[in-house]
């Protein structure tokens, strides 16, 4: 599936590009070695290294991008995760992984994805894109928490079916110290658990691309501090 969607879509500088496969015969039955566009790291990796704070807006910019033109084609990648985004020497991000990628018209009846990114609604095989939107919402939880430590609120769980039901229910991860508002309001509105209410990408890229942008401009004063550093200055 993987090989098919990623060879099928035209180039784009954010979903990594696929140039061919190959397939070995095993005793246990055939695999395909997909070779693809070759990256430096993937986002899981990048964070753990504590990326600057205009760094992981651009990859988040560059994350929505990717996940925009491929709902532009009528796709879905449904598995929107760190470890699915690969990033190249200057930290410009590209989407991976596209095993799970459909088309809209096909999506309803299959379970698919990463546990603690899957919207509730993708538990009962009925979604749209809107899945992929509420995976951002997770996945730019891990970024701007500069960290891959699982959200407190998910820690208590000890399967993934009890972790869904208190998803059903509405739980999300936990608010963090260093969240701005702008960046804790893309967050809420991207996991909203009605898909209708979810935020529309345009409107996210926008908003990141503000932050992106006051962010550079905040790095260049004397003394600049980022939202996820501690002020040793501060009693």
């Amino acid at each position: 599936m993987e090989f098919f969607y990623t060879r099928s879509i035209p180039a784009h500088p954010r979903i990594v590009r696929l140039y061919g496969s190959i397939v070995q015969r095993q005793s246990s039955g055939p695999s395909v070695l997909l070779v693809s566009e070759r990256k430096c790291r993937d986002l899981h990796a990048a964070v753990r290294a504590k990326l600057p704070f205009s760094t992981r807006m651009r990859i988040s910019c560059d994350i929505v991008d990717g996940i925009r033109y491929l709902h532009s084609l009528g796709l879905v990648h449904r598995d929107i995760k760190t470890k699915n985004v690969l990033l190249d020497g200057a930290d410009r991000a590209a989407l991976s992984d596209l095993g799970f990628c459909t088309a809209g018209a096909l999506m309803s009846g299959s379970v698919v994805g990463t546990p603690v990114h899957m919207a509730p609604e993708l538990l009962a095989g009925d979604y749209h894109a809107s899945v992929d939107v509420y995976a951002f919402g997770i996945l730019f939880w891990y970024v701007c928490a500069g960290d891959i430590k699982l959200p407190s609120a998910f820690e208590t769980f000890q399967n993934k079916e009890q972790l869904w039901s208190k998803v059903k229910r509405g739980l999300r991860p936990e608010r963090l110290p260093q969240f701005s508002d702008e960046c804790w309001e893309i967050m809420e509105s991207c996991w909203a658990s009605e898909p209708s209410q979810r935020a529309l990408l345009g409107d996210v890229q926008n908003k990141l691309e503000r932050i992106l942008e006051q962010a550079l401009k905040d790095e260049k004063s004397p003394g600049y501090l980022a939202p996820d550093e501690p002020d040793l200055n501060d009693d």
